[in-house]
């Protein structure tokens, strides 16, 4: 009877239920664990290939892998009486899995899969073996195996999963075999490669990031100059060879930036300080508010975030100008040990600053102390005069919207910052990460000022001012360049962003 069902499973390979074939044709892709799966057996009918294990390329069960993923074999399994291929057996099964409701197949199924990865998947045939893909229902069939169909024969696997962090060490392994990775795909780039080379997201705003993809390496090449990977990949259910760039890289830069790989120097809070009263100065000059771009106290923002001003603190003893109380203040704060001067401070956004700036108004830079002084604000500070600022924060989410704003005034961003190009930038183009080399590092997001918007060397880019490194220069910014951007939680989506990003504007009211 085995025989016989071993026969049946050949002669109908590939057809399935017209249910099954419905289910299959709504869905426009197979899902992350059936492309695992697909990957996990074109690479053991490679290795098998060429270890000369099979005198030919053979295709193996993909969908085996999904309908045992999370099952173990039970001992004596095969002699069981409902294991056995009988007539009785096969109307069960036909009761209990063909003649029911497809929405309550497609249920119990979704409750029991768990997503598979390609090493699960390799792990799973190690354990297990695998049957040829012809004595197996075919991928993404939705009716579940039958308990008879552990008299399948399989083909034992024996093996280690081997895994590369680089792809220098995965051409190593190369040399001998396929390799499976993962494929970052954007539309409509990837539906288009056709015989060209697949290269990421372009500029634009058509992009889309579609998601990882499992794939399988086959080899390297020359192509036009740039070198290649030709890459299996099954994409909307079809099975094809493209050639994927080795050169272009778009780092996965986390969208908030990576404190832990900062670079040089820095401080949030001053860097948005700084930008906060960069934009106060320059929309008080646009609306004529001040006869010349005058400079406000960045420090002042720093030493006051999160205090509130006491009603009639003027007038106390404390906050007045004596003899007394400069003696107390110089006891207290600057003939003190150092590390007892020491304050916690908030992070500060720009947005946070400037509504601080709309609160208590802000003093001349030359009037307070310089951005980064560590000795504390004498409480008569309060007396130094401030220029009222009154207005509203106006945030822009992305660049076109931000570019509105920029006809009236600067507007503020944060920038995403890569070493060396920052620091080699000079008089160029800063356009983020160059092409695949160990010394591209990712500095962080930094808070910088857009002056205005120009064309240079066929380029679209952004003048902006930045303080890195404490020093503040201007670098013009590729508006084009694109790379991927990954949040630091699941709930956010992933996708190409521009290295400019975080757009605000204060809004000043001339009253």
């Amino acid at each position: 009877m085995a025989e016989r069902l071993l026969q049946s499973m050949s002669r109908v390979a590939g057809r399935c239920n017209p249910d099954c074939v419905k289910a299959n044709n709504e869905q426009e892709d197979y899902d992350a664990s059936q492309s695992a799966a697909l990957v996990a057996v074109n690479l053991i009918s490679s290795a098998r290939f060429m270890l000369k294990l099979d005198t030919e390329f053979t295709e193996y069960s993909a969908q085996f892998l999904m309908d045992n993923a999370g099952k173990e074999d039970n001992p004596g399994e095969m002699d069981q009486q409902r294991c056995q291929v009988t007539t009785e057996n096969c109307l069960r099964y036909l009761a209990e899995h063909v003649w029911t409701k497809r929405e309550d197949r497609q249920r119990e199924m979704d409750q029991q899969r768990c997503e598979l990865t390609v090493k699960d998947c390799l792990e799973l045939a190690f354990k297990k073996g695998l049957p040829r893909r012809e004595h197996w229902a075919h991928l993404g069939c939705t009716f579940k195996a039958p308990p008879f169909a552990c008299q399948i024969p399989r083909i034992p696997v024996k093996g280690e999963v081997v895994e590369a962090k680089t792809f220098d060490e995965a051409v190593k392994l190369l040399v001998h075999q396929p390799v499976g990775a993962k494929l970052h795909l954007f539309s409509p780039q990837i539906d288009r490669v056709g015989e060209g080379i697949y290269n990421g997201p372009a500029t634009g705003n058509e992009t889309r990031y579609v998601g990882l993809r499992d794939v399988l390496i086959a080899s390297v090449e020359e192509f036009e100059g740039d070198t290649v990977a030709i890459v299996k990949i099954c994409y909307k259910k079809k099975l094809s060879f493209i050639k994927v760039s080795l050169t272009r890289m778009f780092l996965s830069a986390p969208h908030d930036g990576d404190e832990s790989k900062f670079i040089g120097p820095t401080d949030e809070s001053q860097n948005a300080a700084l930008v906060a009263v960069n934009l106060i100065s320059s929309a008080r000059l646009v609306l004529k508010l001040d006869t010349e771009f005058t400079e406000y106290s960045a420090q002042f923002l720093i030493d006051n975030a999160g205090k509130e001003d006491e009603p009639g603190e003027m007038d106390q003893q404390r906050t007045q100008v004596t003899t007394e109380n400069c003696l107390r203040y110089l006891a207290e704060n600057v003939w003190t040990k150092k590390e007892e001067m020491v304050q916690k401070r908030c992070v500060l956004t720009v947005k946070d600053c400037l509504e601080l700036a709309f609160k208590k108004g802000l003093p001349r830079r030359e009037h307070w102390a310089h951005l980064g002084c560590t000795f504390k604000a004498p409480p008569f500070a309060c007396q130094i005069p401030r220029v009222p600022v009154k207005g509203e924060v106006v945030e822009a989410k992305t660049f076109d919207e931000a570019f509105k704003l920029l006809v009236h005034q600067p507007i503020g961003a944060k920038l995403h910052l890569f070493s060396p190009q920052i620091d080699t930038v000079g008089e160029g183009i800063y356009d983020g990460p160059a092409t695949a080399k160990n010394g591209t590092h990712y500095v962080g997001l930094r808070d910088v000022l857009i002056g205005s918007v120009e064309k240079f060397e066929g380029d679209t880019v952004a003048i902006v001012k930045i303080s890195y490194k404490k020093k503040l220069s201007f670098v013009k910014v590729s508006l084009t360049r694109m790379f991927l951007a990954v949040p630091r939680n699941d709930s956010q989506g992933i996708g190409p962003t521009g290295l400019l990003v975080d757009f605000c504007v204060p809004r000043l009211s001339i009253n």
